[in-house]
């Protein structure tokens, strides 16, 4: 089990790195969530990224935890209008 402190650092790294990739402002709001899927083929973790740019919301899923996720994981910076509409599939992973 990790600590909360290590968690809050991998947050932090995660945020910084979403930030420079697609060229966001410090006060972006970003949501960072790490989910357990349970449905059959789904890894055993997998990390969900959001932030909203106005009232649209952009993300997407990587599937690793989130201490396995690095800047290589995002889509590059120039995708950020292709994130737009992001909507969870509705399973329970997102």
């Amino acid at each position: 089990m990790r600590s909360a402190l290590k968690q809050r650092s991998e947050v932090y790294r995660l945020e910084r790195l979403i930030l420079q990739r697609f060229e966001l402002h410090p006060g972006t709001m970003l949501l960072i969530e790490e989910h357990w899927p349970r449905d059959p083929g789904f890894p055993v973790r997998m990390s969900v990224f959001s932030f909203w740019l106005g009232d649209v919301r952009h993300g997407f899923t990587v599937f690793k935890r989130l201490e396995e996720v690095d800047d290589g994981d995002f889509p590059p910076g120039w995708m950020k209008n292709r994130l737009i509409r992001f909507e969870p599939m509705g399973c329970s992973c997102c």
